[in-house]
């Protein structure tokens, strides 16, 4: 078994990605894998705060400005990270550096190389051992939503393209990523993410 594993979950608002991180967490803690659960934005006492403006419906944010919230929020939690790696933990966060690229990048316009070097940058080049992208569709995820953030109120449109540039990422980097159907039980979808892990690092 692999001493410490750094897995990301990618994908729309309303997905599943935190549902299936809880099931993970304490399928591996009974594994007695020591487990270390974090978030983008968030993470850290600063990454929390800057997800309080990142997400507050009554601000309206520039796009770069966004983007770069999101980065010095990483900064933050990368550092947090590789400490818990370097500890043997297996860590596993909730949207990473491809939620930059994917949100910021197709779904802003942003020019994919700048946030690829900022990327770069934030993470130290850290990159996630695997990243399960859970894929679904916009109309569909939004529809579990309730309470809408300032992210979570933007157009179908807006999600149409965030979900196409997470699955050409994805296509882009077979290696790393798991396209996982979202569109299913919780219960199929957590036998996909157990059987690639149990195959794969268990």
């Amino acid at each position: 078994m692999e001493k410490s594993i750094f897995i990301t979950f990618e994908g729309l608002d309303g997905s599943g990605k935190s549902t299936q991180i809880s099931i993970l967490k304490n399928y591996l803690e009974d594994k007695g894998i020591k487990v270390y659960v974090t978030r983008e934005p968030g993470g850290t006492e600063v990454g929390e705060k800057i997800r309080s403006i990142l997400l507050d419906p009554d601000l309206t944010l520039k796009p770069w400005t966004e983007a770069f919230l999101y980065i010095g929020s990483r900064v933050e939690n990368t550092e947090k990270i590789k400490k818990k790696l370097q500890e043997g933990f297996w860590v596993i966060c909730e949207r990473y550096m491809d939620s930059t690229i994917a949100y910021q990048g197709y779904g802003r316009g942003l020019p994919i190389n700048i946030l690829s070097d900022l990327n770069r940058i934030a993470t130290s080049n850290l990159i996630p051992h695997i990243t399960f992208l859970i894929d679904i569709e916009p109309y569909k995820s939004l529809s579990r939503k309730k309470n809408f953030d300032r992210i979570e109120r933007e157009s179908l449109e807006f999600y149409d393209k965030v979900r196409k540039g997470y699955l050409e990422i994805a296509e882009r980097e077979k290696e790393r990523f798991v396209v996982v159907s979202g569109e299913r039980s919780i219960e199929e979808i957590r036998k996909d993410i157990i059987s690639y892990l149990e195959r794969k690092y268990i």
